[in-house]
């Protein structure tokens, strides 16, 4: 029987050195790897659920664990909220058949501590997975990918990935000093499984649900795979499918600083992280055009979406903050896509343009080093803004803001 153990070892307060409380846990996986018997403190036993993401890739998180232990304030956060992270430590032992991943930067045998939220622990089968890493800048970049039909090249991410984050470390200084890339099966673009873990998705057949999806929000006609879309939309070059890829990873990337890793927001619902995801937006934007001479060409459509056919809905609530949502299932779109990254790019960039390019990047940078304990995003941000509150309130009244 195939068994891997790992013990986590959760810290709680500020700091390893000054931490009011340890919780040990030790997990085994048996069989199939789907459930995890957790040994806490060496006496109370919890079955906690690793599902398998994908084929011989199971995933453990935070939030699973804290349902389990009774932590309602945790268990109650969705795959958004970062707020309210920990100082965490994990130690892992794993078989020879796994590769092991997670939000934690690896030095030699142990995990580096982390004062992170949603934590995330992956284990893939070596006989299906590789796993590629390299070191740059101070960040250690890993991707993790099928053997079988990648999406992913590795020499290409990894060249990708110099190019975009020297670009970020120029504009903003590191958000990370461990990021962790996964290639699965899914319909397009990407987004976190947990903290400094991301998932890129891409599918050779994509269901019909998708395809309505993509129609709705991005005003792209049917195609049967993600490699089809791109053809089908992105500028044509002699590499573009590589320029799509860059362009995404530059987008998530820029998550790293406004959302998911050095700010935070405390949000209800995804939508409502619109200012998060729309400042990662307008620098992604930026930086891709910069590296390729084009903007990604997804988050240019899902901006026109918005700006030409969703803005002119009478029956949809046209708010960013705030917004009633029942008309929206009547127009099958998406909120966190259409508003929360759409309408959002399109405001905070006329927002730049407002106010000048040099003092709103003077403002992001002031909030990205001072703000790493805030939760409330546009609110606090607002305050680095050196300019008249009246134009900023005469500018949200006019995009009807809130």
């Amino acid at each position: 029987m195939n068994i891997l153990a790992i013990s986590l070892i959760l810290f709680i307060g500020s700091s390893l050195t000054h931490a009011v409380g340890k919780v040990t846990y030790q997990f085994s996986f048996e069989g199939s790897h789907d459930r995890v018997q957790i040994l806490v403190n060496g006496s109370k036993r919890i079955e906690v659920a690793a599902p398998e993401i994908a084929k011989g890739l199971h995933l453990v998180t935070a939030q699973s664990i804290a349902e389990k232990l009774g932590d309602e304030v945790k268990s109650r956060k969705h795959l958004f909220n970062f707020t309210n992270p920990e100082e965490t430590q994990i130690e892992i032992t794993s078989s020879r058949n796994h590769l092991i991943f997670s939000s934690f930067k690896k030095n030699g045998a142990t995990f580096a501590p982390k004062k992170v939220s949603q934590f995330v622990i992956g284990i893939a089968d070596q006989r299906i997975w590789n796993l590629h890493g390299f070191n740059f800048k101070g960040t250690r970049f890993e991707l993790v990918s099928p053997k079988k039909s990648p999406q992913i090249a590795p020499k290409g991410w990894e060249a990708s990935i110099r190019r975009v984050w020297q670009k970020y470390l120029q504009r903003f200084g590191s958000a990370t000093d461990h990021l962790v890339f996964v290639d699965l099966k899914g319909p397009i673009s990407g987004g976190p499984l947990g903290e400094n873990v991301l998932a890129f998705f891409a599918d050779d057949n994509l269901p019909l649900e998708v395809v309505d999806d993509m129609e709705a929000n991005l005003g792209w006609k049917p195609q049967k795979s993600t490699r089809a879309y791109v053809k089908a939309h992105y500028p044509k070059s002699h590499d573009q499918w590589g320029e799509y890829l860059l362009g995404t990873f530059s987008h998530e990337i820029g998550h790293l600083y406004f959302g998911f890793g050095l700010t935070r927001e405390k949000v209800s619902s995804a939508d409502e992280l619109w200012f998060s995801l729309g400042m990662g937006m307008l620098y992604d934007m930026q930086i891709t055009h910069e590296l390729t001479g084009n903007e990604p060409q997804l988050l240019v459509d899902v901006v026109n979406q918005w700006e030409k056919k969703i803005s002119q809905l009478k029956d949809v609530d046209q708010r960013l903050i705030g917004p009633n949502r029942a008309a929206d299932q009547n127009h099958k779109f998406d909120r966190k896509k259409v508003f929360g990254h759409g309408k959002a790019a399109y405001f905070l960039k006329e927002l730049r343009r407002v106010i000048g390019h040099d003092k709103f990047d003077a403002a992001v940078l002031k909030y990205l080093k001072k703000c790493g304990s805030c939760d409330r995003g546009y609110e606090e941000f607002k305050n680095y803004l050196e300019f008249s509150i009246d134009a900023i309130n005469k500018l949200e009244n006019k995009y009807q803001i809130r």
